[in-house]
């Protein structure tokens, strides 16, 4: 039976959801993690099939993308969220904590500091990057990722520079940005075709039951995660993400995989 990733961020909700409402069958073991988390575990052989980073699939060359499925944005993405004390640049050689938590959205934040202002900081990874408050000395930035992003969105706008990075790429390339994506082991693929078949369309399946029939309770499911309200959680899952993976997010991925290159990120 096929060990399967999921990411335990409120984003993979319309696809974690119904499989665990038994509303999709899936014949897998299921593993929960963060993206970092999974990225290593199939790195390592311990998962056949994850949701992870879009950089680990980048990064390798013995995983194959699942067909349709991506987490992504055409705009605004609102948990992806980088902050700043000083002017974006000004950072050049400043320090900005980033979260263990993070693979894509770590370079995605070197890049387009360097792109956009000329800035090459010091990155510095932290379990928790703190809040970047004037009480904190250690660093001038932050990146912060995930249901924290949303968290604590409001409070650290009224305080930092703030850049949400899925609207910065989708502005500047007139793309989707895709943050993660579902990959396969090659081997796995090809050894057990059926296996992965079944896999694939269950979670294409899940994320189609997820997107519709139960978006209600997906936006429940979030409430309660987040703490948020009712209202932040529909613009988050009806307008902000995206869960598709068509031509337009592979030209994106391989965009980022280019300038990721060219910067010495990849």
């Amino acid at each position: 039976m096929p060990r399967v990733g999921q990411i335990n961020f409120s984003n993979c909700l319309p696809i974690n959801l119904p499989i665990e409402l038994g509303r999709v069958s899936l014949d897998a073991t299921i593993v929960n993690g963060t993206p970092a988390e999974l990225n290593n575990m199939i790195a390592a052989g311990d998962l056949e099939i994850t949701s992870g980073s879009s950089f680990l699939y980048l990064s390798r060359d013995d995983l194959d993308l699942v067909p349709d499925l991506s987490i992504s944005c055409y705009g605004p993405v609102g948990s992806v969220l980088f902050f700043s004390k000083c002017k974006p640049e000004e950072l050049d050689g400043a320090v900005i904590a980033v979260p263990k938590t993070s693979a894509t959205s770590i370079r995605l934040t070197q890049l387009m500091l360097d792109l956009e202002y000329g800035a090459k900081p010091e990155v510095v990874v932290m379990d928790k990057p703190a809040t970047t408050d004037t009480n904190d000395k250690r660093h001038q930035g932050a990146l912060i990722i995930g249901d924290a992003a949303l968290k604590v969105d409001d409070d650290w706008s009224s305080q930092n520079h703030r850049i949400d990075l899925g609207e910065w790429w989708t502005k500047r390339f007139k793309l989707p940005m895709v943050f993660g994506v579902f990959v396969a082991r090659q081997k796995f693929a090809e050894h057990f075709p059926d296996s992965y078949r079944h896999v694939s369309e269950s979670l294409r399946c899940a994320r189609e039951i997820g997107e519709s029939e139960l978006l209600d309770q997906v936006i429940e499911r979030a409430v309660s995660m987040t703490g948020l309200s009712r209202t932040r959680m529909e613009t988050y899952f009806i307008d902000n993400l995206n869960w598709n993976l068509d031509a337009k997010h592979r030209e994106s991925l391989d965009l980022f995989a280019r300038l990721l290159k060219q910067h010495n990120l990849l």
